[in-house]
């Protein structure tokens, strides 16, 4: 069984609360993984994208909400996290 893990930077834009995204990396260990699958369960709403060459993914249009963010590729386990807004 192999593991993976997403690491994530928001990135915030101020007074609209449907224009927050959500930027990362998808690594296992210390390689990148390019071509996971990441999604946004944020309330009702579903974003997803896929990672590119570097691993790296970015999720627009995020509501103001808790979001629960999975990933996922063949051959690795799934990986969740929880992630809430941010004021700033």
């Amino acid at each position: 069984m192999v593991y993976f893990f997403f690491i994530f930077a928001a990135l915030g834009l101020a007074g609209n609360a449907f224009a927050d995204t959500q930027s990362g990396v998808v690594r296992s260990g210390n390689q990148t993984i390019p071509g996971a699958s990441v999604v946004a369960d944020c309330g009702g709403g579903r974003i997803s994208t896929v990672t590119d060459v570097a691993g790296r993914f970015e999720l627009g249009g995020l509501p103001a909400a808790p979001c629960r963010f999975s990933v996922a590729i063949f051959g690795f386990e799934p990986a969740l996290q929880q992630a809430n807004p941010s004021s700033t």
